[in-house]
């Protein structure tokens, strides 16, 4: 129950150092008691979370739902009522669903307030969703942006906000200071908002991998994109080419940048004598559509950078929470997501890849990610699938 009372404890506190800003949620009161989160985290004990499938058309910070129709997030009203109640059932009942809900993450990750979660790019749409996806677990976030913003409409004891510049290397050292986990959700926002792809995509990915091994982050979930390591794919040229005026030029060379930085830190960390307790996990979805989740059994999760099509935001948010919290099963890999749908139509134009690297028809989004090949074991097990191409930039 102590879990709870310390984001209140902490809603009193604002602080400030250079350009990492930490901010605490504003309350707007309690309307009752019919808790959609107390309701989230019974079902818990029941039910995978993967199951987790919500039904409405487009993907709000207002409605998120369980495959089975009961209601995670609806509007701020809701949302208010299950942080007061979810407090009071927290304070009252030694041992409840709720306070159980908050370990659930594998090695702790997000159960203690003190070590939350942080995720660079809560303002996006992926990282908005994650956040949303990790609350209703009963899991504790930091979620960042660049100017501290709170990212959702609701309320929660579980989300505490805060400002980073990701492009500077110490403000990050500070956000992941006590950090159990990261999602790297941040994406090039455009010229005119200071966010191009070399600084966020490329510069953003490195510091943040660079302050998670400073830090000693037990995890860290990159999003890319999918066919960055081919840039004589149709897909890399005609993305950076319509990109260029808003996002800066060679915006998927930055992507490529970024992701072979973050491998080549983790693996100097391995060979300065590191242990190995520390990883990452890179995932490149294709072409992004809002449109609901379509569920694990119809994902097609492949390696090599072959494979890309489309995919909901939601079954994105959706794998790299699980990502996240599968901890060590998902360590030290790279994969691509696409709908099985999608994939139909281009699929016989491209080349097959062994068996070992598709993964598809999963009825769950852990099973989705079982066996995966680490990206060592892809360089020595398959030389001919996997490109070694880091992006045509000027270090």
């Amino acid at each position: 129950m102590f879990r709870l009372l310390v984001p209140l404890v902490g809603t009193l506190l604002c602080h400030s150092s250079n350009s990492f800003v930490l901010r605490s949620p504003i309350s707007t009161g309690n309307t009752g008691c019919h808790s959609p989160i107390v309701t989230s985290a019974l079902r818990q004990q029941k039910q995978a979370a993967d199951d987790w499938d919500p039904q409405q058309q487009e993907p709000t910070d207002q409605e998120l739902s369980h495959s089975d129709g009961s209601i995670l997030f609806k509007r701020r009203d809701a949302m208010t009522a299950s942080r007061d109640c979810a407090i009071l059932l927290s304070t009252m009942l030694l041992g409840s669903p709720l306070a159980e809900a908050a370990t659930d993450g594998a090695a702790g990750i997000g159960a203690d307030p003190k070590h939350p979660v942080v995720i660079l790019g809560a303002g996006g749409q992926c990282g908005k969703l994650c956040t949303q996806i990790l609350i209703s677990k009963g899991l504790y976030v930091l979620a960042t942006t660049r100017d501290g913003r709170a990212v959702l409409k609701e309320d929660s004891p579980f989300v505490t906000y805060a400002s980073c510049d990701i492009t500077k290397e110490t403000v990050v050292n500070q956000a992941l200071s006590g950090a159990s986990g990261v999602i790297f959700a941040a994406s090039a926002s455009g010229k005119a908002k200071g966010g191009v792809a070399r600084d966020v995509d490329y510069i953003g990915a490195m510091n943040t991998a660079t302050a998670c091994i400073q830090q000693k982050v037990p995890k860290l979930v990159l999003l890319s994109a999918g066919t960055v390591t081919r840039p004589d794919a149709p897909a890399f040229k005609q993305t950076n080419y319509f990109v260029k005026d808003y996002f800066g030029e060679k915006f998927m060379d930055y992507k490529i940048a970024g992701e072979s930085a973050v491998r080549d830190i983790y693996a100097a960390q391995k060979q300065q004598g590191g242990k190995g307790q520390l990883g990452y996990t890179i995932i490149r979805p294709g072409a992004l559509n809002g449109r609901p989740s379509k569920g694990p059994a119809k994902l097609h999760l492949s390696q090599g950078d072959i494979y890309s099509s489309e995919i909901s935001r939601e079954d994105v948010a959706l794998v790299t929470v699980e990502a996240l919290l599968k901890g060590k099963d998902t360590d030290f890999v790279t994969f691509e997501l696409n709908q099985i749908g999608g994939l139909k139509k281009c699929i016989a134009s491209l080349d097959d890849l062994p068996s070992e690297l598709v993964h598809a028809g999963a009825p769950t989004f852990s099973e989705l990610l079982g066996g995966l090949v680490t990206d060592s074991d892809m360089k020595a097990k398959y030389p001919n699938v996997v490109n070694d191409f880091r992006g045509d930039i000027v270090r």
